[in-house]
């Protein structure tokens, strides 16, 4: 599934071809990321910020991902319903 995040206050967007379920690897992740916000230190917050927004779900949001052991593996789009 295509779907394209925007950060509003940066007027960025980019597009990532995610699962069905959601879940974005970490490459994905780093790739939108630095495509969304590369300023170092900027507040927006990047795809987790309150200035994202995935386009054609209002309302949408990202959460990080983490195996057992605590490592970090992507990101999940949560839908609000």
């Amino acid at each position: 599934m295509l779907i394209t995040i925007q950060n509003n206050f940066h007027g960025s967007s980019t597009k990532l071809n995610i699962k069905v379920d959601g879940k974005v690897s970490l490459s994905q992740e780093r790739r939108a990321k630095k495509a969304i916000c590369g300023v170092g230190g900027c507040q927006c917050g990047g795809i987790y910020g309150p200035h994202a927004e995935v386009e054609g779900m209002p309302g949408a949001y990202f959460a990080e991902r983490f195996d057992r052991s605590g490592r970090k593996v992507g990101a999940s789009i949560i839908p609000v319903t």
